[in-house]
């Protein structure tokens, strides 16, 4: 048991980020135009009817974005929208971009939003009015949430409203959208204190929730920090079947509205 408790704080100072990645590589055709696979695109303009194309990016294939419209009105903003559900609470939103072309007025955005407010309230931005040489890496924080949630990712290749029309123009690239975050972050919640037994576990385990406590969301990673298993805990004790699992190291995870606790678990056969 000495050997398995010293693995246990080895992996709990150094358990990776899990993470959810979407690339560009693959593209269907709607219409008279392609768009990425699982987004939304604002082709509407009968004049010029691509917003969005595929390009070379980061790595492989991007999304290339630019402000489209008649010209009378000046280059109304293109958008790209996507959904995504997170069986994980996010803590960060990353991409890689590149903002090729600016007329004053123009800029690139990214907006965040949750479905836990009908998709309301921005849980994250960013913003740049300038151009690049080069990709550029950017993270945008998004608070923690306790509960499943799906994320709109809002693209905006963005001009400004004027009295005559639009003003301004932008094109940029993105790729690599990435949602994150780190398994045992307590940032912005507090510590939740549980038990499990027994550890080691073969079949069956046991979680005690604290006194005053009846729900909580289980989930369970393994060394690689990838999520093996969820469940849900509606009372103070009960018990949780893990033997669909292969015997190894893992990390438990139990968070409630307010707090969360990581533990080590060892799987055995």
């Amino acid at each position: 048991m000495k050997d398995h408790y010293i693995l246990f704080l080895f992996l709990l100072s150094t358990i990776p980020l899990w993470s959810q990645t979407t690339t560009f590589e693959d593209w269907e055709t709607v219409g008279d135009f392609e768009i990425p696979v699982g987004w939304e695109v604002n082709n509407v303009y009968i004049s010029d009817p691509v917003s969005v194309m595929e390009e070379e990016g980061y790595e492989g294939k991007a999304l290339r974005l630019t402000s489209r419209g008649p010209t009378f009105e000046g280059f109304a903003p293109g958008t790209a929208t996507a959904y995504f559900d997170l069986n994980l609470s996010v803590e960060n939103f990353r991409f890689q971009y590149r903002v090729d072309s600016l007329i004053e007025g123009g800029f690139a955005r990214v907006e965040l939003y949750s479905s836990q407010d009908d998709y309301t309230e921005l849980i994250g931005e960013w913003e740049s009015a300038q151009l690049s040489d080069d990709f550029a890496e950017v993270t945008i924080p998004v608070p923690l949430s306790s509960e499943d949630y799906t994320m709109k990712v809002l693209l905006i290749s963005g001009t400004t409203a004027g009295p005559l029309g639009f003003e301004g123009y932008t094109e940029w690239i993105i790729d690599n959208v990435v949602r994150e975050g780190v398994i045992g972050s307590t940032a912005n919640i507090g510590e939740l204190p549980f038990e499990t037994t027994p550890n080691p576990a073969r079949d069956l385990i046991q979680v005690s929730l604290p006194d005053r406590m009846r729900s909580a969301a289980l989930a369970l990673f393994n060394a690689a920090g990838q999520l093996c298993w969820q469940g849900q805990q509606n009372q103070k004790m009960a018990d949780h079947d893990l033997s669909s699992l292969p015997a190894g190291y893992y990390l438990l995870r139990v968070r409630s509205q307010e707090q969360q606790g990581v533990q080590p678990l060892v799987i055995i056969d």
